[in-house]
């Protein structure tokens, strides 16, 4: 399924006039479950858009693609499973206090998004992730932040808090503590003072961003 094709099709959900009492719409469960979670992947990225966040982040997985594989140019476009990382920031206690706090999971992700700002950790994000768990507590697993003054140069650009097999690892996402989360957030620091921070999907959900300026 394809967002730009599905969302055209849409219109046949349009206005019905006089007769909508008698109108109605016999459609698989699947078809409808992907169409609704179509429609979420869609609206997530236009707040990206309205919220002047520059090029925004499309969601896909293994059934809903953004557009069709032909129309995307692979040497301008990240496509990256799982794994998304934010703006630089100066690290200091404010993340831990939020992460290590007695709050609810919700009042954590609003305290975060306050605290730091759409750079840091983009509204659509945390609206994304409070749509699609049934139960926060369960599926949203907020971590203590990590030092990455350990890890290797060779695969590692620690100034930039970037690494090409990413972060998020079986260790990070303490599946013990958290067994049943498919969220995951993490602030990654290094030995410079800054900070990043990290959102991983434990899914087939797949971010598409345009790398071009």
């Amino acid at each position: 399924m394809q967002q730009d094709t599905y969302i055209q099709r849409a219109r046949m959900f349009g206005a019905r006039g006089k007769y909508l009492p008698l109108f109605a719409l016999t459609i698989p469960g699947q078809l409808y479950t992907d169409w609704h979670r179509c429609f979420v992947f869609h609206r997530l990225a236009l707040s990206a858009i309205q919220r002047n966040l520059g090029s925004p982040v499309w969601l896909t997985d293994n059934r809903i693609a953004a557009v069709a594989a032909s129309s995307i140019d692979r040497s301008t476009v990240d496509m990256n499973r799982g794994e998304m990382a934010f703006h630089l920031f100066d690290f200091d206690n404010r993340y831990d206090a939020i992460a290590t706090s007695h709050n609810s999971v919700v009042q954590k992700l609003e305290k975060l998004a306050a605290t730091f700002g759409n750079a840091i950790f983009p509204g659509y994000l945390k609206e994304f992730m409070v749509r699609t768990s049934p139960n926060p507590e369960q599926a949203i697993a907020i971590h203590a932040s990590s030092s990455i003054s350990g890890y290797s140069s060779a695969d590692t650009d620690k100034s930039r808090i970037e690494r090409r097999c990413g972060f998020m690892g079986t260790n990070q996402l303490e599946k013990s503590r958290y067994p049943n989360a498919v969220h995951h957030i993490k602030v990654f620091s290094n030995d410079e003072g800054k900070g990043r921070l990290f959102y991983k999907f434990e899914g087939s959900i797949q971010f598409v961003k345009n790398t071009r300026p």
